[in-house]
């Protein structure tokens, strides 16, 4: 009888397996976590620091009475505040609670900020289709992109090799099975995809990531490397430095 009991005893008390624990802690399917969140923008009526704003807002606002998580907050210059929550739901969440507030609500604007949607472009040769047929086709005859996902043609350009570019902007589930494919049916064409990267050069300094109306560095030539705009570099340097850059294309 005593060893029975044990036994009992035992199997009611066992230590549960690290697979059991892990399975346990895990976040729930019904919380849906994505980094692309829109930020929450506040900006107060009147010129004040952005310190000031924190501060305000932080001392208002409990994320733990209305169940929200923050993934980071930082401040922006014009007295701004930004937030940005781990779910779009604890975003739109946050904001309301902030907007209901009569004291934030008449010194701050609150908004969600607008995110931009992923652009690609497709190669084709060159087609009579107008926006919409390419929409219809790219979402009809491709398997791999579902009733939930999105394309839409934003223009179209001919280029000199007698082929089209179709520019687009797609959603975010969209893009990474477009850049997984690389290819998309459109009408009788398997066409290629491709990003569409658009990264601004300054025509004051000629780096790349800033416009020139932002430039704080000193005028520099792209061809000479001197302290003046690029027409007046010699036509000689310039004809060197045009050549090597064909070579390179010819090469890559």
């Amino acid at each position: 009888m005593l060893e029975e009991e044990l036994n009992k005893l035992k199997e009611t008390h066992t230590t549960p397996s690290y697979s059991s624990v892990t399975k346990n802690s895990q976040p729930s399917q019904n919380q849906k976590i994505t980094n692309n969140v829109p930020a929450i923008i506040i900006k107060p009526t009147i010129t004040q620091d952005s310190q000031v704003t924190k501060k305000e807002i932080q001392d208002t606002i409990d994320p733990k009475k209305i169940n929200v998580s923050i993934n980071s907050i930082q401040t922006s210059k014009h007295g701004c505040f930004v937030i940005k929550c781990n779910t779009e739901e604890g975003a739109n969440k946050l904001m309301k609670e902030t907007q209901k507030n009569k004291k934030l609500g008449e010194k701050y604007g609150i908004k969600l900020s607008q995110m931009k949607k992923p652009r690609i472009k497709i190669i084709t040769s060159s087609t009579t289709m107008n926006k919409e047929e390419i929409e219809e086709c790219s979402m009809k005859q491709n398997q791999f992109i579902g009733p939930d996902d999105d394309i839409n043609v934003t223009f179209m350009k001919q280029i000199n090799s007698g082929k089209q570019i179709i520019f687009a902007e797609c959603s975010g589930t969209t893009f990474p099975k477009l850049m997984n494919f690389k290819r998309i049916y459109v009408g009788w064409e398997r066409c290629p995809v491709y990003e569409d990267l658009n990264i601004p050069r300054c025509k004051t300094c000629h780096a790349y990531d800033h416009k020139d109306t932002n430039c704080r560095n000193k005028l520099t030539c792209p061809y000479c490397g001197g302290e003046h705009r690029s027409i007046n570099a010699q036509r000689n340097t310039r004809s060197v430095v045009t050549a090597k850059n064909r070579w390179k294309n010819l090469q890559i």
